[in-house]
């Protein structure tokens, strides 16, 4: 394999792990359809072409802390919107003299 980068030459290539999330819809759909311990055929990329060896496939688990962080960014996000809205509906009001 010859790889361009320094750092991942050193590591063979090796990138550790990776979510699925990471990853171009069309890029994961190859990646995961393959079985642990094969790989890829070669995928074309704008930084060129790539083999992928899956090692394993992790499942993801949602812990007590995982759900908490989910549902503070939710909060966060919906309060956001809230607070953006109200503001925007006072900035109206006071424009329109309502």
């Amino acid at each position: 394999f010859y790889d361009i980068d320094p750092e991942r030459q050193r590591r063979c290539g090796y990138e550790g792990k990776l979510p699925r999330w990471s990853f171009k819809p069309e890029i994961a759909a190859v990646i995961f359809s393959v079985q642990p311990g094969e790989v890829t055929h070669p995928l074309h990329t704008e930084q060129g072409y790539h083999l992928f060896l899956v090692e394993e496939f992790i499942r993801a688990e949602l812990t007590e802390e995982k759900s908490k962080e989910i549902l503070q960014g939710m909060f966060q996000e919906w309060l956001n919107t809230e607070v953006n809205y109200m503001i925007h509906s006072e900035t109206s009001t006071i424009n329109t003299g309502e």
